[in-house]
């Protein structure tokens, strides 16, 4: 079965699924483009947690994985897209890890604000006390992002990717400020290789890695892999960026439909004239689509009708698994009793949606639930993102193309 089928067949989300692979518990075989898991190896993977379980001991995998393949780590980051939740904090730190175990000896991931400033930064190198010290040397140096004098300033400023495979410690001492100079015999920087961080269009921060021996340049082929790390992490960070976004837009409406249930009788239903012209006046480009308690859209914005293309009347009064795939039915339906029954005031995950044409593409849908005074469902608001997976990462997981 491909990763798709493990995942439900083990009740998780795929990307779980994924993860487990990755890191060696759930034993899959890549069979061409996508991962195949056998039976036996679902079997293995749940006595082997029921096992752990029982003696409460955590128990590591028989088979990890090598980590230090380029096409691994960018596989990995292009999967992290089809996460509805990525945070900067938490994809600076997963990108910084995967990039020192490529490329080492460090790798910084230093994400800036459209000032110039350090919005979000996180490091790594082989060695726990060498990430310590570059971590306290940063600290100190003030919100902008690291440049070494002049060495890394075309990164930030040109959007150009720069490799010195030996780099003039001269230079490098010039560069530094001067309470610093005193820790480099002790912290040595010989070779570097940095590439731009890339968001719509502008450079938003950089990708650093560097050496700390002469022994081993970087090269091009490192700084192909660079460019393209760095064009992964800016993707993410558009995407952590849309989250937060999607998660005001969702509590904003959440607070206006509370308002308008305030007053009026309990129990009573949203007047569709009004859910939709509170749509109409709300200013954002994500699409929002609400549904009452039995799961029937009683309104859509206009950013909904141009990625699903019907038009509001066509929307009004189909349910959710009207606009799924016919194999992604169950699976919506427990994705919305989650929030119908009760156990969930808030559900993000990732979703397969059905254009009127036919053509499917991907969402991660961000949902709250709206609830009477007494607890009973009043409607459920969605608030979907497009998610952008490329081909590679579709078959791995066995996600069906558009």
């Amino acid at each position: 079965m491909n990763l798709k089928q493990a995942a439900a067949s083990l009740g998780v989300h795929y990307q779980t699924a994924y993860r487990w692979v990755r890191s060696g518990e759930l034993a899959a075989v890549r069979v061409g483009a996508r991962y195949e898991v056998s039976d036996a190896a679902i079997h293995q993977f749940i006595v082997t947690r029921q096992s752990v379980l029982r003696q409460a001991i955590p128990q590591s995998s028989a088979s990890p994985r090598a980590v230090d393949h380029p096409d691994d780590a960018l596989e990995d980051l292009e999967a992290m897209a089809a996460d509805p939740l990525v945070s900067l904090p938490s994809l600076t730190a997963f990108a910084a890890r995967r990039g020192r175990e490529v490329l080492g000896d460090l790798c910084l991931v230093a994400v800036t604000r459209a000032d110039g400033t350090v919005e979000r930064a996180a490091l790594d190198h082989v060695h726990a006390a060498r990430a310590s010290f570059v971590a306290a040397a940063l600290s100190v140096t003030g919100p902008q992002p690291p440049r070494m004098g002049s060495v890394l300033a075309p990164v930030l400023t040109e959007g150009a990717v720069v490799r010195v495979p030996h780099l003039p410690q001269d230079r490098l001492r010039a560069g530094l400020r001067p309470e610093l100079r005193q820790y480099l015999a002790d912290h040595p920087v010989i070779g570097v290789l940095a590439a731009p961080i890339p968001v719509e269009g502008a450079v938003r921060g950089m990708v650093v890695f560097t050496r700390d021996t002469p022994a081993d340049p970087y090269t091009e082929n490192d700084e192909e892999f660079a460019t393209l790390f760095a064009e992964r992490v800016g993707s993410l960070v558009s995407a952590a960026h849309e989250i937060e976004v999607a998660w005001q837009v969702r509590e904003d409406l959440a607070g206006r439909f509370h308002e308008w249930l305030a007053n009026v009788p309990l129990g009573a239903a949203f007047d569709p004239e009004w859910v939709q012209s509170l749509l109409d006046g709300y200013p954002t480009d994500l699409a929002v689509v609400v549904y009452d308690p039995a799961g029937r859209i009683i309104g859509a914005n206009a950013p909904t009708e141009r990625v699903a293309g019907y038009d509001r009347t066509g929307l009004t009064g189909l349910t959710f698994t009207d606009v799924v795939d016919p194999a992604d039915v169950e699976t919506e339906r427990e994705n919305f009793s989650r929030l119908a029954s009760g156990e969930l005031d808030y559900h993000d995950f990732h979703a397969i949606r059905r254009r009127s044409s036919g053509t499917t593409i991907d969402f991660a849908m961000h949902r709250v639930a709206v609830r009477h005074l007494d607890s009973s469902l009043a409607c459920v608001i969605s608030v979907g993102r497009p998610v952008r997976l490329s081909h590679r990462i579709r078959d791995l997981i066995g996600v069906p193309a558009q």
